[in-house]
């Protein structure tokens, strides 16, 4: 089955809600029925992957994993984490379908508003992310996409892997992700030195971009979150 699924740049966890549904947001899909796929497993406790996440398995070791998992946004899911073989087309092999073991959660209890899609896929650093447990097989954990203008009817393609990087154009400019050395988060951040208006360089605070020494700051490339948010002291001079 095709499940509409939203790309979080700022989160770890794949899922998609599940039935049968104790509390479920309205998708455009039908809902995915582990009991009716005969490769999907749960995940006990004593995985990895389930001990990556907070929140779970009060029971023994070998238990099925649950899960609760929240955004900024207020929005939650909870359920089981399971994997299950996802099937991709592989650009490497002419566009060949390729199917890879992949460890998701199964949301049985989820609030909040994806604009219809079936759940989200994570895309961040830790090793629940799609780009962490696809990389050993795909030659890295490199990604890249294209940002269409919205409203659009087109679609792009999000390319996973080695060929990730082969297809920037002579007339790219880039710049280095850099980690946070104070907290272990999966999250991208960038070095932001300033803002330009019309060409005139503002004049703002001092390290007001930095990340601080209890881990707070920074700046985070989030495909996930609606607008951009920046301090309230670079924010008045930028308005103004």
């Amino acid at each position: 089955m095709k499940l509409p699924m939203i790309m979080d740049t700022g989160s770890q966890l794949v899922w998609t809600q599940c039935a049968p549904c104790t509390a479920c947001v309205a998708q455009k899909a039908a809902l995915f029925t582990p009991s009716a796929s005969s490769s999907y497993r749960t995940l006990p406790c004593s995985t990895s992957y389930c001990q990556s996440l907070s929140g779970k398995c009060a029971a023994t070791a070998s238990a099925e994993c649950m899960y609760t998992y929240s955004y900024a946004s207020q929005a939650t899911t909870q359920g089981t984490l399971g994997t299950d073989r996802l099937t991709f087309s592989d650009v490497s092999n002419g566009g060949a379908a390729s199917a890879v073991d992949i460890a998701f959660g199964c949301g049985y209890s989820n609030h909040g508003d994806y604009g219809g899609a079936a759940g989200l896929v994570g895309m961040g650093q830790s090793s629940l992310s799609l780009p962490s447990q696809m990389g050993p097989s795909i030659g890295g954990r490199k990604f890249s996409y294209c940002l269409l203008p919205q409203p659009s009817t087109a679609s792009t393609r999000l390319v996973i892997g080695g060929l990730a990087g082969q297809s920037a154009s002579a007339g790219m400019s880039f710049t280095p992700m850099i980690a946070n050395p104070y907290i272990v988060a999966s999250l991208y951040y960038i070095n932001v030195v300033g803002f330009s208006v019309a060409n005139q360089r503002l004049s703002l605070p001092a390290g007001i971009f930095d990340i601080n020494q209890q881990g707070a700051g920074g700046m985070i490339l989030d495909s996930g979150t609606t607008y951009t948010y920046i301090p309230k002291d670079a924010f008045s001079v930028i308005k103004q």
